[in-house]
């Protein structure tokens, strides 16, 4: 932690004290959704979304809201309040979280022995943002021939890993192959590609960060500790006793975050360059064009990445800010895109940095009734 002498020093110590309050800040209720995503509802499209709503998001801001149709029949929806317009002004990521729930659910419901029929855009593409026209419409049929994907089982234990991975080991080129077998996607763990990657993810990063419209989108959605995470469990969570003594000490405040020159912005740069650094290997998402459906599918395309690394005990962390559309990133965009030889209509939609490393806890989820439509 980043202490100082002083009354903060008091104050921590005071909390610190009390071995209690450290052992209870872990935000319970938010990770409810992870545990019972099993229980099953009744209805196949309600068991289908207890799984669907645990996909991999941009921010975490679980933009998915359905709407009831007919008998077994569903449509996705943006909840264009979750959108991020400084750091994704095109929607063109969250498009792709979308794509992530939208094979989660495909792959529950085959589960349960449906067939799904996927309607993309069922009212047209919008651009160049999001609207309220559906993202998708979902209509289920029971079938005794569907075949379920054996990378269904890796659903609970899938995780975004946002920590050191172990430079000892090495990804190994058949180990890569058998990640990337199940999705369209490529791959390196050459060592002079991967360092290549290293230096513009970090770069990309640092523009996000010192550009003070993408950082304040950022700051302004942390959820700082255990009450604010349980109230509102979306967004960037700050989990554990550290990050809320920091906190209450008024070291590690929004307002000061805000500012791209505080002591503690400098500080995490640092410690996200250590991080990125570890990196043993990277994998992107490409797709031929930049259109709606393929944003989807790009997504579709992802959650199966990451539910391959789960099974391959690799974690995964997408690193995608040099993708990110916003004028100060125009040059790392044009730089990776050219480092992975991609080119224009061709577009890199994921950048994910992979290596081996312990299992870190899942992120919060709002529950399930909170993402139903009701009129």
């Amino acid at each position: 932690m980043f202490l100082k002498t002083g009354s903060a020093v008091v104050a921590v110590t005071g909390v610190a004290a009390s071995g209690l309050w450290f052992n209870t800040r872990t935000p319970t209720k938010a990770f409810e959704p992870w545990q019972h995503a099993s229980r099953g509802y009744g209805d196949p499209r309600l068991d289908a979304l207890a799984y669907a709503i645990l996909a991999p998001n941009p921010h975490n801001r679980q933009p998915w809201q359905v709407h009831l149709n007919k008998q077994n029949s569903m449509d996705l929806y943006c909840d264009l309040e979750r959108r991020l317009p400084h750091t994704d002004p095109f929607d063109r990521q969250i498009t792709i979280g979308l794509g992530c729930f939208t094979e989660l659910f495909v792959m529950a419901a085959n589960n349960l022995g449906y067939d799904v029929t996927v309607e993309s855009f069922p009212d047209g593409e919008p651009q160049p943002r999001l609207d309220k026209r559906p993202i998708a419409r979902f209509t289920l049929e029971k079938s005794a021939a569907i075949k379920t994907d054996p990378l269904f089982e890796q659903v609970f234990t899938r995780r975004t890993s946002k920590i050191h991975f172990d430079t000892t080991r090495e990804i190994s080129a058949s180990t890569m192959a058998t990640l990337l077998s199940t999705s369209h996607s490529s791959g390196s763990s050459d060592s002079n590609i991967v360092n290549k990657i290293r230096k513009i993810s970090y770069q990309s990063l640092s523009v996000e960060m010192t550009t003070p419209n993408t950082l304040r989108e950022s700051v302004d959605l942390m959820r700082i500790g255990r009450t604010e995470i349980e109230a509102q469990p979306d967004g960037i969570s700050m989990i554990g006793a550290p990050m809320e003594l920091l906190n209450k000490v008024g070291m590690m405040t929004r307002e000061g975050m805000r500012d791209p020159n505080n002591a503690m912005n400098v500080q995490a740069l640092s410690v996200f360059k250590e991080k990125f650094n570890t990196s043993m290997g990277f994998v992107w998402v490409t797709t031929k064009t930049n259109s709606r459906k393929e944003q989807l599918q790009a997504g579709r395309d992802y959650v199966k990445l990451n539910l391959q690394a789960t099974a391959l005990n690799i974690g995964i962390q997408p690193v995608s800010q040099a993708l990110q559309e916003f004028p100060e990133m125009d040059k790392q965009f044009k730089d990776i895109h050219s480092l992975l030889a991609v080119r224009q209509p061709n577009r890199i939609q994921m950048l994910a940095r992979i290596g081996y490393c312990h299992q870190v806890e899942p992120s919060p989820r709002w529950p399930l009734e909170s993402v139903i439509l009701t009129t």
